[in-house]
């Protein structure tokens, strides 16, 4: 069957080739699948109202999480239940700089290939922790983030 469907294949580019016309319209389209197929590894996400690109690997880094399973089924015929904006693009109502912040930890993670489970996602700091912390929880991304522990004198400290 394979043999039969390349013949085919291999019969119709013979075809066009002896039409300067239809080969340069069949290379085109060749090309708008490969450049199609590329471009649908980077994703452009409106957080917040700022445009986030991020390749579809890193953001489904973390698995079984809100935040991959919207990436996995951002086309819009199958999920109608996904926020997007007047353009098309995927929208999180996020701080962009706390969504830039988590991405750039999944994004070193990725890189770096640790899957390790006692991995927490920290905040950019001890004054937007609870904003971020929502947000991470929002993402499926809650167990990440990072724990607090008490001291003797009841005052927070972040675990090392």
């Amino acid at each position: 069957m394979w043999m039969f469907l390349l013949a085919k294949v291999n019969s119709a580019v013979l075809m066009s080739s002896s039409d300067p016309s239809s080969q340069l319209q069949e290379e085109t389209i060749t090309g708008n699948i490969f450049f199609a197929k590329k471009r649908n590894k980077v994703l452009h996400l409106n957080v917040g109202g700022e445009l986030i690109y991020a390749t579809r690997e890193t953001l489904t880094y973390i698995p079984n999480t809100i935040l991959a399973s919207i990436v996995k089924h951002d086309n819009i015929n199958q999920s109608n239940s996904i926020e997007r904006d007047n353009d098309g693009r995927i929208f999180l109502d996020f701080p962009p700089i706390l969504f830039k912040h988590a991405l750039e930890q999944i994004r070193r993670w990725k890189n770096r290939a640790n899957r390790s489970a006692d991995q927490e996602i920290k905040p950019p700091s001890w004054n937007v922790k609870k904003e971020f912390d929502e947000m991470l929880r929002a993402l499926g991304l809650g167990k990440y983030r990072q724990k607090l522990i008490y001291d003797s004198e009841e005052l927070l400290i972040a675990r090392t």
